[in-house]
């Protein structure tokens, strides 16, 4: 085999190498943006959740505070009644 031959199939193998090296790469790249995609996807559910435990904490919050309004309401006229 003459050396040009050889240096032609050496190259040959590296070019096959390197398309190899491609394709596990571009795989890489696929699972890479899939992933990606799943975790904005949950990122998106999780903020949605945190919202809606923010308004039911606020709706919470608003109804301990009217409740205890009313009881101190009540504690004030059931007062008065008795000092009257």
């Amino acid at each position: 085999m003459s050396n040009s031959q050889r240096t032609i199939a050496n190259l040959e193998e590296l070019l096959r190498n390197v398309e190899e090296e491609k394709h596990g790469l571009m795989l890489d790249l696929s699972a890479a943006r899939d992933l990606c995609s799943r975790l904005e996807s949950s990122k998106d559910g999780l903020q949605r959740q945190l919202v809606s435990k923010a308004l039911d904490q606020e709706k919470v919050f608003t109804l301990l505070l009217h409740h205890k309004q009313f009881f101190l309401l009540d504690m004030s006229i059931t007062l008065w009644n008795l000092l009257s």
